[in-house]
């Protein structure tokens, strides 16, 4: 049993120093020696010495042409071109107001180093890249900060402050006609209320307020206050030397009781004779 263990440690310990002399023996004939499949160049990186600048220039810096980009239709987009190349991008509204644009709420940590790049410049020249910076919150506070710095009335708050004085002013409008009706036809104030619901009734939108009796009075007078300025204003803005004349008559309203009618009658500036009811 003795004899038969030396004898496998001894074939164990030749094995080992066939391999070893297999090794040294390759070793002998050179370092060039080269497999079919293996590579003797190193990465440019590793000549250089530092292989992190290679990454970052070889993954991130893109260029394209000043026509290609132009194609994109992005009105905020700034770029520095050389010989017709687009070498640097910069977005116009992040660069004005790169701290409405860093201080997004929603903001993750990628999206505040991607806005940081678009604010200095980017050489990362990429339609996938511009269209991603166009979606982020930081991006659109700072359209918004550069509308309300240019464009004012281009605001949300003003657009929804213009929208709904645009609604007051038509449905006060509507309201109005049917007060003027009113008073033309000589209806009591009392039917203005019920006039607006069979408006309301067809779809008309006229609100809930101003549709009261009360309402009518004074919206009647204001058409009469208007209707009496205008008056007024073309008559004394006739022609020089021309003369006016005023009519009365008489008639009877629908209580039988007898009104007066007075009509002034002149001459416009154009040359026409005019008549006007002044009550």
């Amino acid at each position: 049993m003795q004899s038969q263990c030396t004898l496998f440690s001894v074939g164990v310990s030749s094995r080992k120093r066939t391999a070893t002399d297999k090794n040294n023996d390759s070793s002998k004939r050179g370092n060039n020696y080269k497999d079919d499949g293996a590579k003797s160049e190193e990465p440019a990186g590793s000549e250089l010495g530092n292989p992190e600048v290679t990454l970052a220039t070889t993954a991130t810096a893109r260029t394209a042409r000043v026509t290609t980009v132009n194609k994109w239709n992005v009105d905020w987009l700034e770029y520095e071109q050389k010989d017709g190349v687009v070498i640097k991008i910069w977005c116009k509204y992040c660069s004005e107001f790169p701290v409405v644009a860093q201080s997004h709420q929603h903001a993750g940590q990628q999206q505040l180093v991607e806005c940081d790049a678009y604010i200095k410049g980017t050489n990362n020249v990429k339609k996938s890249a511009v269209m991603y910076h166009e979606k982020s919150g930081g991006h659109e506070d700072a359209r918004m900060a550069h509308v309300a710095k240019h464009k004012p009335d281009e605001t949300p708050i003003l657009k929804s402050l213009r929208s709904l004085q645009e609604n007051a002013n038509t449905k006060m409008r509507k309201l109005f006609d049917i007060a003027y009706l009113v008073a033309k036809e000589e209806m009591s104030f009392l039917t203005f209320p019920e006039l607006v619901k069979l408006e309301k009734k067809h779809g008309v939108s006229l609100g809930e307020t101003y549709c009261n009796n009360m309402a009518c009075r004074q919206f009647i007078e204001s058409i009469s206050a208007v209707y009496e300025r205008d008056l007024k204003q073309s008559m004394t803005d006739k022609r020089p030397g021309s003369y006016l004349s005023i009519m009365f008559d008489g008639a009877n309203d629908k209580s039988l009781s007898e009104r007066e009618i007075v009509c002034v009658k002149y001459m416009e500036k154009s040359g026409i004779p005019t008549t006007k009811f002044m009550g």
